[in-house]
């Protein structure tokens, strides 16, 4: 299964509309990201938690290109997107989300404390939690999963 977020894509210079499009052909399982959701309800803010301010200006300006760029029909598909996906594969629940599940812009850096972590797994009822907001890869087991861990 591959999940994709158009928004992101959407914004390049090279993408225009064609992610959207493509994604509604083919009907491809897809979340909606921050950037998603921002872009759909045409909000200038991202929920970006840029540190440095040159990161900062340089996503305003992805964001207000992706903005000017982004026609009605794109719009109204990532405005539909659900916030997650669920489903089973080898016996484990398995659900996708952007940030967490509580929210689409939270950012679970590695170095969160381990009760962080065990309270998300005690309330994301699944077995295995993917999320890709912080673009790090990296892989966690936690015992605070009724099913006998969480591997996030």
């Amino acid at each position: 299964m591959t999940v994709r977020r158009p928004a992101r894509r959407a914004g390049s210079r090279r993408a225009g509309g064609k992610v959207c499009a493509l994604i509604e052909e083919r009907g491809i399982p897809t979340i909606y990201g921050n950037y998603d959701y921002a872009i759909a309800r045409d909000l200038e803010d991202c929920g970006c938690a840029y540190v440095d301010p040159h990161d900062r200006a340089i996503g305003q300006l992805s964001v207000d290109w992706t903005l000017a760029h982004t026609n009605e029909r794109s719009k109204r598909l990532m405005h539909e997107l659900p916030f997650d996906l669920r489903f089973e594969l080898g016996g484990k629940r398995v659900r996708l989300v952007h940030g967490s599940p509580r929210k689409v812009n939270e950012y679970l850096f590695e170095d969160k404390p381990a009760r962080t972590f065990e309270r998300i797994a005690a309330l994301a009822d699944c077995d295995v939690l993917v999320f890709g907001h912080t673009h790090s890869r990296g892989c966690t087991s936690t015992a605070a999963s009724c099913s006998g861990g969480l591997t996030l």
